[in-house]
């Protein structure tokens, strides 16, 4: 008798741990299939640029029809990329940190959308500006198949907001960024290895950048593709400065 009443109080803790790994699965399935989507925007990005690039060679061609539905298309999948993770981030919370257990005697069905709320409330801002930030680095680099090196119309209103968050070098390490990922709650960027060798086994941790006191976590962190160009194109420019300096003592000797 006794074992069979340990036996009935084990049977719900032991199925709200199941449901728990579950929902940790699920929410880790949910945020790799949204960043799988990076390579279908990066394919979408390629074949935007090189009808821009026909278009401008044969403008007969009739393809600006075609790049707006791309470009509508594009948006989409930056939309849908979003739904997965905020549904991640749903059934983070839902799970809860190992160990607990967030249902009890609660319906969990109602849980799960109490907890989808929550994941919405958090992330709609940032969501946003997310959406809008890839729109602008989308049109940015089909501009520059025919425009490189000329202003964008109205990208020159977004140079103080990007300068407050932008810098050439990795706030961690100090050295120039590589592989730069932003976060999404702060809009601060770091190198990727250096912020996940703070974040190594941690769920998440505060923004290392001093005065900010947002979180980061590792599903908080987006690939920043303009960053990436910046950093490439300013080291790319002071590699060219530092030769035509040498040149010139060169010949100056």
């Amino acid at each position: 008798v006794p074992l069979l009443l340990l036996w009935r109080k084990a049977c719900p803790a032991m199925a709200l741990v199941r449901l728990q790994s579950t929902l940790s699965t699920s929410a880790d399935s949910y945020f790799q299939k949204a960043d799988e989507l990076d390579n279908v925007k990066q394919l979408m990005e390629k074949l935007a640029q090189q009808m821009e690039r026909v278009q401008a060679q044969d403008p007969d061609a009739g393809h600006n029809k075609k790049m707006e539905q791309l470009r509508t298309l594009f948006e989409s999948v930056c939309n849908n990329q979003e739904d997965l993770k905020t549904r991640s981030k749903a059934l983070e919370i839902a799970a809860g940190p190992s160990g607990s257990c967030r249902f009890g005697e609660v319906d969990w069905v109602q849980e799960l959308q109490r907890c989808q709320n929550e994941a919405n409330s958090d992330q709609g801002a940032a969501r946003n500006d997310r959406i809008r930030q890839a729109m602008k680095d989308y049109d940015k680099q089909v501009w520059n198949v025919n425009h490189r090196g000329e202003s964008m119309p109205g990208e020159d209103e977004d140079i103080v907001m990007v300068d407050a968050k932008f810098s050439y070098k990795d706030p961690i390490s100090g050295d120039y960024l590589q592989n730069p990922v932003r976060n999404t709650l702060c809009g601060h960027v770091y190198s990727k290895e250096s912020i996940f060798a703070m974040l190594c086994n941690r769920r998440e941790i505060k923004c290392p950048v001093a005065g900010c006191g947002k979180r980061v976590s590792k599903k908080s962190l987006v690939r920043d593709a303009r960053a990436e160009k910046e950093v490439k194109a300013y080291l790319k420019n002071q590699k060219k400065t530092k030769t035509n300096a040498d040149m010139d003592l060169t010949q100056a000797d």
